[in-house]
This record gives C-alpha cells, structure tokens and sequence, in this order.
C-alpha cells in the first residue's frame, strides 16, 4: 500500500475515527473520577449492576459489551475495593451473579455530581447535535458487532 492510499484511510476510517474519538472519551470521563480511585469502565459498570439489580457475569458483560474475561478482571479490583461482591445464584449454583455493596452504592452517589460535569461538557463538545440522535448513531455502530457475516 502507497503512503498516500494510507494517509486516506487513515482519515476516512470510521473504525479508526471511533478508536480516537472513544479513547478521548474515556480519558475525558476517566478525569472527572480520578480523586474518586475510579475509572470510567469501573463507574459504567457499577451503574450497570445498581441498573440491573444482581445480574450474572454473562448478563452484566452483555449490558457493558465486553467479554466476560475481561469483565471478571475488571470486577475483581472492584471485589477487592469492596465495591461489589459475587454471589452464587440460588438457582443455578453454576452462575455468579454480581451485587452493588454499600460501599460501592456510597461511590456511586460520590461520583454522580462528576459524571453530571462531565457528561455536560460532552455534551457542549457536540455542539448543536442532538445528543439523543449522536446516541442512536453510535447504537448503529454498535450494532455491527452482533451482525452475522
């Protein structure tokens, strides 16, 4: 591939533009929890498990679009802060499900007012985009992932 054909696709990839735009996002809201000791990962799926009640891991890496591996390492630094626990389901002794503590309720309504700042200048940044229409776009994009070739 010629260096110029390269360039082009550098600029017109909606894959890379998403990497960076998605990148700058987090760091964006990855800053608004830093004094916090969180994360912008960890903050989404805190409100994820508070959202859905006591999701299974399966459940909950759905809900976050992750896979479940990384999910559990990333809810393991939450288990040791104490900020969520596992707990087998009662139905299924197969199946962990994933419960909010205290703890992490009490950071959840900590990092709430920083989320608000955030999200309110993500939401300047975009200008006179509608941010219900930008949502329902990303969702599109989002959907690629589940298309079947």
């Amino acid at each position: 591939m010629k260096r110029k054909r390269a360039r082009k696709i550098a600029t017109e990839c909606l894959g890379a533009a998403t990497q960076r735009a998605g990148r700058a996002v987090t760091a964006h809201y990855d800053r608004a929890f830093a004094d916090l000791g969180l994360t912008s990962t960890q903050f989404t799926t805190l409100t994820a498990v508070r959202g859905i009640g006591s999701p299974s891991v399966n459940a909950l890496a759905e809900s976050v679009r992750t896979d479940r591996t990384t999910l559990t390492r990333n809810l393991s630094l939450m288990v040791r802060n104490g900020w969520v626990k596992k707990a087998t389901a009662p139905s299924d002794r197969r199946v962990q499900t994933v419960e909010l503590t205290d703890a992490g309720a009490a950071l959840l309504d900590l990092a709430l007012p920083r989320w608000r700042a955030a999200q309110a200048e993500a939401r300047t940044a975009l200008g006179k985009i509608n941010p219900t229409k930008f949502r329902d776009l990303l969702g599109r994009l989002e959907r690629l992932a589940d298309a079947r070739p």
